[in-house]
């Protein structure tokens, strides 16, 4: 993939550390470095579904990502950074998302820039803005939003956001796509 997108396409390949042997870090360093852009490994942070399933393996998380302590916030960054492409092709808004609830598109139908501008990315970002995240069951008791370091930190971002996705049309994302019901209760009555 590196080499043959010729593009800005940027692939960043990951692995959870969840107890791995120095021999299981070496292999996956060795294995995709030559085919991937970056790669990097994670410590076990929290996931989405938390509600349904701890994947924490019973460890606390007590550092975020890039070392900095976990802190609450509104605004997932997830969605606006990147896209995670599952083993079936479907691909999801988070890499976290296990529970494959937060599906935008599938890069067999449709390419990765179609679903990157699409609808449905477009109102789950939306419903993160709007501070209904609780609304998606994937993201309701996610516990990776906490972990991510202050820069990628949206919050105080959420206005100018806001008034980007107004200027593109934000009634054309209601009623909200199937997936995400309930997403955007205040565009619904209008």
């Amino acid at each position: 993939m590196k080499n043959r997108s010729g593009g800005s396409t940027h692939l960043h390949v990951k692995i959870i550390d969840f107890g791995l042997s120095e021999q299981d870090k070496a292999t996956f360093v060795e294995d995709l470095a030559p085919c991937s852009d970056s790669w990097d490994i994670v410590p076990v942070l929290g996931s989405s579904r938390t509600d349904v399933m701890d994947c924490s393996m019973g460890r606390e998380t007590v550092m975020g990502l890039h070392g900095v302590p976990p802190r609450d916030r509104l605004v997932c960054p997830e969605p606006f950074a990147k896209l995670a492409i599952n083993f079936d092709g479907s691909t999801s808004v988070c890499c976290a998302d296990w529970s494959h609830g937060t599906v935008v598109g599938n890069v067999v139908r449709e390419s990765v820039g179609d679903m990157w501008t699409g609808r449905r990315l477009a109102s789950f970002r939306l419903c993160h803005l709007l501070g209904n995240r609780a609304t998606i069951p994937a993201c309701r008791s996610c516990g990776l939003i906490r972990s991510f370091a202050p820069f990628a930190d949206l919050d105080d971002q959420r206005e100018r956001l806001l008034k980007i996705f107004a200027g593109v049309g934000i009634r054309d994302l209601t009623p909200a796509p199937r997936g995400f019901p309930g997403c955007l209760p205040e565009l619904a009555a209008s």
